[in-house]
């Protein structure tokens, strides 16, 4: 039977559990970010979140099992001492019998030397609110022995230990996890803020936004120009879309049209009817941004207080976007050597951030520290520099994970710190760390390999 004239919402866990095909291309895009897909695919989605959450019932407290192998690197990445949390981009099928999901690990090792047999032992509290759904789902499966559970996309879990079974297996033991209790939920509800103020047409712009953040900048101008075509004139998602469309451009230094771009989303909002001052504040300070690249640090200057002008102050996280522009104008002053009073300003908005989040391992907080450490260094107050950079490092290792960018930035500072302290064994170990979180085409990634050149001369 074909899919398109006989699916209906109400069957889509039997075509979930039914066609192999539909479940293996779905878990593939989800897994691997394959955007036209899911979008293509968005109505199944939902469809499966809903079949999914109206099946699920109430019961004790029970464990279901989950058997596979990953390679080396794979067990290592999820297994990492800094990880608290294991996230699963595709629906996760599991079993509440363990033989059957051990069974099904050893039967699927093939390489040895390169391969690795686990089993998730899940810890499911049905007295949490606030997961993602998951439900009992055999009277659809194939299989219905296995007893299978399967959890929504984006399911989160606590790691709560990893154990070598003398057999080999490895066994990582989670539990599932309110989302609610997570220590990223601050993180994610600004994301959701930043993202996904406005319901109509969203999907087009928070899929041009994961694709911005993931540097396909071509894919997403796909988007936000197809979006921009598909709503009304006057609607605000225009403006939104051209300030992404300038931070895409920001990104490949093509600071010429940022600013075209910034400037006709500035000229649409302030006649908008729904407009809102943080937006406009977030447009001058992105103007500012383009100023500071090319050093033209009066017009910098100009318009990161011109967005002051519009600060918004309904909620706590409008007034995070006016403390950007706080430690923007800090940036300035460290570019003009005004070391002092940029390390002041940065000060006021550490303050500032820590008064507002509430919360003292926030990215945030991390990105005041890293600004600090690098004037610390420019003011030769290395050890200070030093453990400031730790500070930082600590807490986005924790919340972004070790391969994020911003740690390689991190990283790349705390080498300049030894370096310029001449302590060059610990500038090169920390040089080498933070090569390996930057593709080879990034700006930082031949701004190390200069740095760890530099030390080969001044050693050799």
């Amino acid at each position: 039977m074909k899919f398109e004239e006989t699916y209906t919402p109400s069957q889509s866990l039997l075509w979930f559990t039914q066609e192999p095909f539909i479940f293996r291309v779905l878990n593939k895009a989800l897994r691997f970010q394959h955007v036209d897909i899911l979008y293509q695919y968005r109505f199944l989605i939902r469809d499966l979140a809903t079949q999914l959450s109206t099946q699920k019932k109430d019961e004790m407290n029970f464990h279901v099992y989950r058997g596979q192998v990953m390679t080396n690197e794979e067990l290592q990445q999820v297994t990492k001492p800094t990880n608290q949390f294991v996230r699963f981009n595709s629906f996760l099928s599991t079993s509440r019998d363990r033989e059957i999901a051990q069974a099904f690990a050893i039967s699927s090792l093939i390489d040895e030397s390169r391969q690795q047999m686990v089993l998730f032992d899940i810890e499911i509290n049905s007295q949490i609110n606030d997961t993602r759904t998951y439900a009992d789902i055999s009277q659809w499966s194939t299989f219905p022995e296995e007893q299978e559970i399967l959890f929504m996309c984006g399911s989160v879990f606590r790691l709560t230990r990893v154990v070598q079974h003398e057999s080999g297996l490895q066994i990582i033991e989670l539990a599932l996890c309110n989302e609610n209790d997570d220590e990223l939920r601050r993180v994610y509800e600004d994301l959701k803020h930043e993202y996904l103020s406005d319901a109509r047409n969203i999907s087009l712009l928070d899929l041009g936004n994961i694709l911005k953040d993931t540097n396909r900048t071509v894919e997403a101008a796909k988007y936000y120009f197809e979006l921009m075509n598909a709503v009304e004139d006057g609607d605000p998602l225009i403006q939104r879309c051209l300030h992404n469309l300038a931070l895409l451009r920001y990104k490949q230094c093509d600071y010429e049209s940022t600013l075209e771009y910034l400037q006709m989303a500035l000229d649409l909002e302030v006649v908008s009817s729904e407009r809102e001052e943080s937006f406009i504040c977030s447009i001058y300070n992105w103007i500012g941004n383009v100023f500071l690249m090319r050093q033209n640090f009066d017009r910098a200057l100009e318009n990161y207080n011109e967005g002051l002008k519009h600060k918004s102050k309904i909620d706590s996280r409008d007034q995070l976007g006016e403390i950007k522009l706080y430690a923007n104008i800090a940036n300035v002053y460290t570019y003009q050597k005004r070391y002092e009073l940029a390390l002041e300003k940065h000060l006021e908005c550490l303050a500032m951030k820590q008064e507002i989040l509430q919360d003292f391992q926030h990215p945030m907080i991390a990105a005041s520290y890293v600004h600090m450490g690098i004037v610390y260094t420019k003011l030769k107050r290395y050890q200070e520099a030093i453990d400031i950079l730790e500070k930082a490092l600590d807490i986005q290792c924790k919340v972004l994970g070790n391969d994020h960018l911003d740690v390689g930035v991190t990283l790349y500072n705390l080498g300049v710190a030894y370096d310029e302290q001449k302590n060059y064994d610990r500038a090169s170990q920390y040089y080498l760390e933070a090569v390996e979180n930057f593709p080879i085409n990034h700006a930082y990634f031949k701004r190390v390999q200069v740095a760890m050149k530099e030390i080969e001369n001044k050693t050799h």
